[in-house]
């Protein structure tokens, strides 16, 4: 199975159609909030399976703010991490993934990428895709093969040739 995870698009969907146009083989997306409408407009594009939560930019209860989702063989919190304070440390993010049985924690807020384990917690913050610069903008990506899980940051600019390791 193959995940695309973004955040913090702050209504700049256009990085993510290109993410979504040059990535085959996507089986399903995460969003991990600031701004919700841009999970709306996901929604109403693409016929996959879209997840997403609302950030500490978003005010309309459409989306929650934390849900848990079972893709690939994996349990996944999503959360934009505002309300367990990630820019401080991800010690209240771990803990949540272990309370909710999550395997992984997707999350943003930071609008900083980051891709590892914690406490055998994989962590996914797939940065922001809001620049103008392409070179700035990053979104996360999951494979999953079985038990075997593969995650990168990817930047807009290496859309023609991703590799998981």
């Amino acid at each position: 199975m193959r995940i695309l995870i973004f955040s913090d698009t702050h209504g700049r969907t256009d990085g993510m159609d290109r993410a979504l146009s040059a990535i085959s083989g996507v089986d399903a997306v995460l969003h991990a909030g600031d701004v919700s409408r841009d999970i709306g407009y996901l929604q109403d594009v693409y016929e996959l399976p879209i997840y997403g939560v609302r950030g500490n930019n978003d005010f309309i209860d459409e989306f929650p703010l934390l849900q848990t989702v079972e893709l690939g063989g994996h349990r996944i919190l999503l959360t934009h991490g505002h309300t367990l304070r990630v820019k401080q440390s991800y010690d209240r993010l771990i803990e949540e993934a272990v309370q909710q049985s999550a395997d992984i924690a997707v999350f943003g807020h930071t609008h900083v990428s980051f891709c590892g384990y914690e406490r055998g917690v994989l962590l996914l913050n797939p940065g922001t895709m809001m620049y103008a610069g392409v070179d700035r903008n990053t979104f996360g990506i999951i494979e999953t093969d079985g038990g075997k899980i593969g995650a990168d940051i990817l930047k807009e600019s290496s859309f023609l040739s991703p590799t998981m390791e």
